[in-house]
């Protein structure tokens, strides 16, 4: 089921690369409801910091937030194997 973005309006969790000499301009963002469990925030972070990982050094200048859900899905996990 799909969920509309308007529900998910606040970032749960942000990243940039630490890696990169004076910081990336890029911003990884996690998006979810403003009630968001300390669970799903952590995981958020987890997540996020693997995909900057990943993607280090070749960063999007602007990158879109995901939900944890298209975190999960881009990170290749799925809810049981990420520890919720």
């Amino acid at each position: 089921m799909f969920v509309g973005r308007d529900v998910f309006s606040v970032p749960i969790s942000q990243i940039r690369c630490s890696k990169c000499p004076g910081g990336s301009p890029a911003e990884y963002v996690a998006w979810g409801d403003s009630n968001a469990p300390e669970a799903d925030r952590r995981e958020a972070s987890a997540l996020l910091a693997e995909l900057v990982e990943r993607d280090h050094p070749r960063h999007r200048v602007v990158y879109t937030g995901m939900t944890l859900e298209e975190l999960r899905q881009r990170v290749g996990r799925n809810a049981s194997s990420a520890g919720s």
